[in-house]
Formats: C-alpha cells, sequence, structure tokens
C-alpha cells in the first residue's frame, strides 16, 4: 500500500469518525433543547417527536444494509458489466422503495379519509408531524 493511499484511508476514516462524533452530540443535544422549559416543546409534543425518532431509527436499520451490501458491490465491481449489472440493481431497489412509500402515503390517507378522528386516537395535536414523517 503506497503512503499516498494510506493517507487518503485515513484521511477518510477521520471524516467518517469525525461525523460520527458529531451526530451523537447532535443527537443527545436535541433532547436537551427539545425538552428545556424555556421554548422548548410541551411534554405530548415531545413524547411525539421521541416516538417519531424512534420511527426513523426503526427506517434506517433496513438503510444501513442496504448501505452495506451496495458498498460492498461497488467495491467488487471491477468490469464494465458488473458496474451495468450494480447501477441495474441499485435502479430498482430504488423504484421499490418510492413505490412502497407512495403505498404507505395511500393508506395513510385512506385511514386519515374513513377515520377522521384518527389524529385524536393517536394523540397527535399537529397532523404535520405524521406527514412530515412519511
Amino acid at each position: 500500500m503506497s503512503e499516498e493511499t494510506r493517507a487518503t484511508f485515513f484521511r477518510q476514516s477521520g471524516w467518517v469518525a469525525l461525523a460520527t462524533v458529531l451526530g451523537g452530540i447532535f443527537l443527545t443535544a436535541v433532547h436537551i433543547v427539545a425538552s428545556s422549559k424555556q421554548g422548548g416543546m410541551t411534554e405530548t409534543e415531545y413524547s411525539i417527536f421521541v416516538t417519531l425518532l424512534r420511527v426513523q431509527l426503526l427506517i434506517s436499520i433496513p438503510a444501513a444494509g442496504l448501505q452495506a451490501m451496495f458498498a460492498r458491490q461497488t467495491a467488487a465491481a471491477s468490469s464494465d458489466e458488473e458496474r451495468q449489472q450494480l447501477t441495474t440493481t441499485l435502479f430498482r431497489v430504488v423504484v421499490a422503495i418510492v413505490t412502497l412509500w407512495l403505498a404507505c402515503i395511500a393508506l395513510l390517507v385512506i385511514i386519515q379519509s374513513t377515520t377522521p378522528d384518527i389524529y385524536q386516537r393517536w394523540n397527535i395535536k399537529e397532523p404535520a408531524a405524521v406527514w412530515l414523517a412519511s
């Protein structure tokens, strides 16, 4: 491994480590700011916020798996044919995810139209929170 390659590897690893640390700091800080008494959220709004963060965490689990899989396949692709196959696979996965997302939005619209008091049942005072999380 050349000296330049090693330097590039460690520089990029440093950026990843820094981004991870800063992400953890900001994820902790958002709770401090959101729950503060001065200008923070009410207890009900904060509980909805935490619930939406948990939903986002659950959504990120398959995303991490897909990221690792595509990173491995991208590193292993050495010919134009393999890169074309990877591009096709990526396109199909993106289409499947967008289709699933649109189906979930349609389901939410159907639930909202058939059950007008759904937000009251879910104890959500601001329906925009659900739509922004969708």
